[in-house]
């Protein structure tokens, strides 16, 4: 039973090192991905409005860009979640209410070193408008539109916790196996050698 723990716990080791590695890798994705992958940009400054022809019916996410280059890394998350609070979006999607989309509001966000997620919203095919605002002290930002919605993977991050809890798990295991497997060997050396 002790060789089958260790050996079960290793392939939870490996499997754990495998998935806080592609979490890291997800975390830290590279902004240009999310710039590449927008169907629209526009500046607060100038109206804010994003613009986009869906062709099939589909998610969304509204991106606020916040350059956070110049800042310490403990800053970052505290100045990309006030610049998220400041924008407010007017959604209109084909056949549907128009929509209103809060960055105060937003509950599952996701962040990459220079942008923020403030909101997503489905669709239909069709034109979709959104016509985004930030508060007082904050023009002037870039707001991004990119097909679908954020994760509930958080960018790697549960990706991430979750390898390293069953990298642990499967430590524990291959430990408990060897020292069921130590003490049976100390046992076997006790009945034979008669005491």
């Amino acid at each position: 039973m002790g060789r089958k723990r260790i050996g079960v716990g290793a392939v939870l080791v490996v499997v754990g090192v495998v998935g806080l590695v592609v979490g890291i890798v997800q975390a830290v994705q590279p902004d240009s991905d999310l710039l590449a992958e927008a169907v629209d940009t526009a500046r607060t400054v100038e109206g804010g409005l994003l613009d986009v022809e869906a062709e099939s019916a589909g998610d969304y996410t509204i991106y606020v860009v916040v350059p956070t280059g110049h800042l310490h890394s403990d800053d970052v998350p505290g100045v990309q979640q006030e610049a998220v609070h400041s924008v407010t979006c007017a959604v209109e999607r084909p056949g549907e209410e128009p929509l209103t989309i809060r960055g105060d509001r937003h509950l599952t966000g996701q962040s990459t070193d220079d942008a923020a997620s403030v909101g997503w919203f489905s669709t239909g095919a069709g034109e979709v408008r959104a016509t985004c605002e930030v508060g007082d002290g904050d023009e002037g930002r870039t707001v991004l539109l990119v097909p679908g919605k954020p994760s509930i993977w958080a960018g790697g991050a549960v990706m991430a916790v979750g390898g390293s809890l069953i990298g642990l798990l499967g430590g524990a295991l291959a430990c408990w196996g060897a020292a069921n497997r130590q003490k049976a060997r100390l046992a076997a050396e006790g009945v034979a050698s008669g005491t």
